[in-house]
């Protein structure tokens, strides 16, 4: 279900099975205020056996449609983030606490879960916390979890690799704190610092994801760190599925520094299209990869907390200039850690176990 689609929408979604409806159109309501209309089916009598939301963004919405259209459906909650671990990661030491804003996205997390037949976490940490955060809770519905099969946003086989040393990160960036762009920028800056003169195509940070409102502020904070001795490209935020196969394409090594990021589809996709990685350790990708024992040598899970002995900064700045240096064994390992990850995840086993897990409800 969909607030508007239009003839290209329809059809693209047929191409893969999926059949869009949206509500009747109504003068006045926004796209989120439609998704609270009944939905208009091409038959009228039918209704559906699952409705899925996704968040407490999407997911209040699946909750209004079960309760006024289709008491009979059951109702499957997907669970993307964790408010409190990203609203922390949204803080500034020593700046303004982001508690308020935390505690009520995890109530409402929380309560659109409780209420659901079955709650899924995306991967194995979002899949800890939900659980969590239902215990003493009555009733407390099924909880699974799911990670996601791999799909390649290009033939690997068939894509040249880039000459220059484009390092891409993917994600909202004015959420400069939680998304880690600070570490990147410090780290590259140090790469770069040691870049022979000799060596041609020193490396290029390329930022996609860059809200049109938050882009002045956004190359400000970058001038600062940069000085004007990194190169950098800020791109805004595309839906266009092309643009992000080229993204990835011309890409040495795909980064994903986040403070904290509950899963990170992003990094996924680029790992299903053999593009080396370096991931943030405080994400649920690294947590998955390290329990399935799938990595890459030197490892591809770089940690974004400061030690006592080591800046974060300094681990980043060594992963990415092995890569930069070491291209071929990179890309190398990187199609061997697509390959492993192949052989145990898939989206037609992910589908099967929802839908088992759905059968075995009461």
């Amino acid at each position: 279900m969909v607030p508007r689609s239009t003839d290209e929408d329809i059809k693209a979604a047929s191409d893969v099975d999926v059949a869009l409806v949206t509500p009747a159109s109504i003068p006045g309501l926004n796209s989120r205020e439609l998704l609270l209309l009944r939905p208009v089916f091409a038959d009228s009598s039918w209704e559906p056996d699952v409705i899925i939301g996704h968040g407490r963004v999407l997911g209040s919405y699946a909750a209004a449609q079960k309760q006024q259209f289709f008491s009979r459906a059951r109702r499957v909650h997907f669970v993307h983030t964790d408010a409190e671990q990203l609203e922390a990661a949204k803080e500034m030491p020593g700046g303004t606490s982001r508690m308020a804003s935390a505690d009520e996205r995890r109530n409402l997390e929380r309560d659109l879960a409780r209420s659901a037949d079955l709650v899924v976490g995306v991967g194995p940490m979002l899949t800890a916390t939900i659980t969590d955060d239902l215990i003493g809770l009555s009733p407390r519905p099924k909880i699974m979890c799911m990670v996601p099969g791999l799909r390649s946003a290009f033939d690997p086989a068939s894509a040249s690799p880039p000459v220059r040393n484009a390092l891409l990160v993917v994600g909202r960036a004015d959420d400069f704190q939680s998304k880690g762009i600070d570490i990147v920028a410090d780290a590259l800056l140090k790469v770069v610092d040691r870049w022979p003169q000799s060596r041609p195509h020193p490396p290029v940070l390329v930022l996609r994801g860059v809200p049109g409102e938050a882009a002045t502020d956004v190359k400000a904070r970058l001038d600062e760190i940069f000085e004007g001795r990194v190169a950098y490209h800020l791109r805004p935020y595309s839906d266009s599925e092309e643009l992000v196969k080229q993204d990835l394409a011309q890409s040495r090594v795909m980064l994903m520094p986040s403070r904290h990021e509950g899963f990170g589809l992003a990094a996924f996709e680029a790992i299903a299209s053999d593009i080396p990685v370096l991931i943030s350790a405080e994400s649920g990708l690294a947590q998955f990869l390290r329990e399935s024992h799938i990595d890459t040598e030197p490892s591809s899970i770089v940690t974004t907390r400061n030690t006592s002995t080591r800046l974060a900064i300094d681990e980043w700045a060594d992963a990415i200039w092995y890569v930069l240096t070491h291209p071929a064994p990179s890309r190398a390992q990187a199609h061997e850690m697509r390959k492993r990850l192949s052989e145990i995840v898939d989206w037609r086993t992910a589908v099967d176990y929802l839908l088992a897990e759905l059968d075995g409800l009461d």
